[in-house]
């Protein structure tokens, strides 16, 4: 079976090709140079599945605006040319657009806002839509965020708006018929006006919550709160918490478990002084802080992304600089920084980020609102060293390899939790790699469940161009079955 083999940003992974070793690490070319997909304008990235053929496809506000790019994915990470797709009414400003299954088909269909209407166009596969209707809104002022979710639980999605005057006003939504129209529309709960809002069963109660980022302040704003609306479960929506330790110019991302224990949490990130933290979920609509990073420049847009495949959130964002803006990729283990950022040129101001899988390798790529660009992660797929017996467990191994300095292994195994034995060894690289990989004296041996984690710690002077074998055994039916992974030890 194919084991996952990661490292951290000194490290390296060994993989054979040909009979010979070839290392490669998560380092400045951890992203491929951007390719350019579609001329667009300014605006978020919907990184989805728009034809339901399985591949991630990427729409975006086109040039001129008035409509919006739907771009194609062939599976392996390649985009055909550009489908324009108008909004109706025609317009030049867009409130907001989308996709999602309204009619409960399998099919996404392509929302609209402008201003006081709503348009949607139904999706017939194959990255066609047709025109299927559009209504008058309740309010003419409405935020330019929309959420869409199914907030009653009858199993179709509904939309959720924001109306009323710039100090304050309130949630309603338009009731999903299942047939892409949307019944009438009814007031939710009162609320401030909000910087943009996003929906997510935040209290773990099966509902649709609401995550509102509103300012305190009208006329001199000083700060913002992350304020929790939960769900009855009728989509009657009550005020429960509210985290007010937010500045004014910090943003968040919607809902997302950066901390893997099941509670959604949300990523927040500052404009001005370049903070990035984790406000992690206690399960009843609270959060607390963590900074994750403090970088040099503001942040303009910040998102959780598994880059490395090692079960760990990483970091993607967008530094703003006086003129011009980067883009970062940052590894986390734990939320903890690993290494430094590697970092790309992203071109003018005003960019916006998403993160999808767009070739189908199981890592994470990054796209870019800038004239649409795809940057491809370059980390893999990482080949099997042949060396394990099928169906054996797979290992994840992290961290930095340096004289006393945890080495971090995951082990899993198919089937479900079961016992294993872990070794860690050393032996000499020999280029080119020839013969019998030979299993070395371990340096370690421990007992560990699978799915589980231990640490290793590396002994002092180990020399560059080293070999870390890890090996692991799982009790199964037909007998012991094992799992390999190999690391080099890289030039500090």
């Amino acid at each position: 079976m194919s084991t996952q083999q990661q490292t951290g940003f000194l490290a390296a992974i060994l993989v054979l090709s040909g009979g010979h070793a070839r290392a490669q690490g998560f380092g400045p070319g951890v992203l491929a140079p951007p390719v350019e997909v579609a001329e667009t304008n300014i605006g978020p990235i919907v990184a989805q599945d728009a034809d339901a053929d399985g591949d991630i496809d990427l729409l975006a506000l086109t040039q001129g605006n008035g409509s919006v790019s739907l771009v194609l994915n062939d599976g392996a990470g390649s985009f055909g040319e550009a489908q324009i797709l108008p909004f109706c009414p025609a317009f030049d400003v867009s409130s907001g657009y989308g996709l999602a299954d309204l009619d409960a088909d399998g099919l996404p269909d392509l929302i609209t806002l402008l201003y006081e209407t709503l348009c949607v166009k139904k999706g017939l596969g194959g990255g066609t839509f047709v025109p299927a209707g559009q209504q008058a809104l309740l309010l003419a002022t409405v935020t330019t965020s929309h959420a869409v979710a199914d907030l009653d639980g009858d199993g179709l999605l509904d939309l959720l708006l924001h109306g009323g005057g710039s100090s304050g006003g309130f949630y309603y939504a338009a009731k999903g018929q299942g047939d892409l129209s949307l019944g009438p529309y009814g007031v939710l709960v009162g609320a401030r006006q909000p910087t943009s809002f996003s929906a997510g069963d935040v209290d773990l109660d099966g509902d649709a919550d609401v995550l509102s980022l509103e300012t305190i302040g009208v006329v001199i704003p000083e700060e913002r709160q992350l304020v929790t609306y939960a769900n009855a479960g009728s989509g009657l929506l009550d005020m429960v918490a509210a985290t007010d330790f937010l500045g004014v110019d910090d943003l968040v991302s919607p809902p997302v478990d950066l901390d893997r224990d099941g509670v959604p949490d949300v990523l927040a990130w500052n404009g001005l002084d370049g903070r990035i933290q984790a406000l992690l979920g206690a399960g009843e609509g609270s959060f607390a802080p963590q900074l994750v990073v403090d970088a040099a420049e503001g942040v303009a847009q910040a998102r959780a992304t598994d880059v490395d495949a090692d079960g760990f959130v990483d970091l993607a964002w967008i530094e703003r600089t006086e003129v011009l803006e980067m883009l970062h990729v940052q590894r986390l283990v734990d939320l903890a920084t690993v290494g430094t950022s590697v970092s790309y040129p992203a071109g003018l101001q005003g960019n916006q980020l998403a993160s999808a899988d767009l070739d189908g390798d199981g890592l994470q790529d990054v796209a870019l609102s800038e004239d649409l660009e795809v940057y491809i992660n370059t980390l893999g797929p990482i080949q099997d060293l042949g060396l394990g017996a099928p169906g054996g467990p797979t290992l994840a191994v992290t961290g930095v390899p340096a004289a006393g300095e945890a080495l971090t292994i995951l082990l899993d195994a198919a089937g479900g939790p079961t016992s294993g034995l872990l070794f860690v060894g050393l032996q000499p690289l020999l280029q080119p790699l020839g013969g019998t990989l030979l299993v070395p004296d371990p340096i370690a041996a421990v007992a560990v469940a699978a799915p589980g984690r231990v640490a290793a710690v590396w002994p002092a002077g180990v020399p560059a161009g080293t070999l870390v074998y890890v090996q692991a055994f799982v009790a199964q039916t037909g007998g012991p079955a094992g799992s390999n992974a190999v690391l080099l030890v890289p030039e500090p």
